[in-house]
């Protein structure tokens, strides 16, 4: 009888140890964005940590609060190493691979690798799907267990589409919030009112997001067809570019 055990029976262990490193990437890389821009993803980040709704009202003095914490924990945490995962005897967080083979029979997937500026990026989620695109796996997250501040939609890691769900849907909820601000007779706005928006926010972005979901995933078909024809030297410029608008 085998005495391996699933990944499941230990799933706290593993969220702990994603969500650790994620804050120490936080803390090497989060303060190198502008201030606008890390106030806006801490306060999603926030919303995130603390199982907010979208539409409902951040509290002011527990949102300064808790950024002013996690600075502080980041002080403390900033050179610590990147901790192995503890699934089959222990997993370097970087090895994708390895740890998805352990954890998709079970429901989970974990998507690791460097985005802008080398930062490094974690997730831990629900498996919704996994399929194939012209060669390609695809795994689409739904609810995410542990993260980092930034949350990219999409991305190519290791010859793998990661779609995650609950950043699309935060991403379409900063659109929205954004446009309510702006001239409303506008082409987003007109999305907006086709799924609804505004008299059920939540099933508004559940919608849209499964819709905007799929050219999301060609997107990334398309990086690998050109990764393909390129070469290694295509994700050696991505990854050397500076600024999203050259990117």
């Amino acid at each position: 009888m085998s005495s391996t055990r699933s990944p499941t029976e230990n799933l706290s262990a593993l969220i702990d140890t994603v969500q650790k490193n994620c804050t120490i990437a936080d803390a090497r890389h989060a303060r190198d964005m502008t201030i606008c821009t890390f106030l806006l993803e801490m306060r999603e980040y926030y919303r995130w940590e603390m199982e907010i709704p979208y539409g409902a009202r951040l509290p002011k003095d527990e949102l300064g609060d808790w950024l002013t914490a996690r600075e502080s924990l980041w002080d403390t945490v900033e050179e610590e190493t990147f901790a192995p995962l503890p699934v089959s005897g222990g997993i370097d967080p970087f090895d994708a691979d390895d740890v998805n083979r352990a954890l998709v029979p079970y429901g989970l997937v974990y998507s690791s690798g460097l985005g802008h500026f080398r930062k490094p990026h974690f997730v831990l989620a629900e498996l919704k799907r996994a399929e194939v695109r012209e060669g390609v796996k695809v795994y689409v997250a739904g609810c995410e267990y542990a993260r980092d501040l930034i949350a990219p939609p999409a991305a190519m890691r290791d010859g793998a589409i990661f779609l995650r769900m609950d950043a699309v849907r935060r991403l379409l909820w900063n659109k929205f919030e954004e446009w309510q601000w702006k001239e409303k007779d506008t082409a987003l706005g007109r999305a907006f009112a086709h799924y609804d928006f505004e008299r059920d926010i939540e099933r508004g972005l559940d919608r849209m997001a499964e819709a905007e979901s799929e050219a999301m995933i060609l997107h990334e078909v398309g990086e690998a067809r050109a990764e393909k024809l390129l070469g290694a030297d295509w994700s050696s410029m991505l990854g050397q570019l500076d600024s999203k608008h050259a990117e």
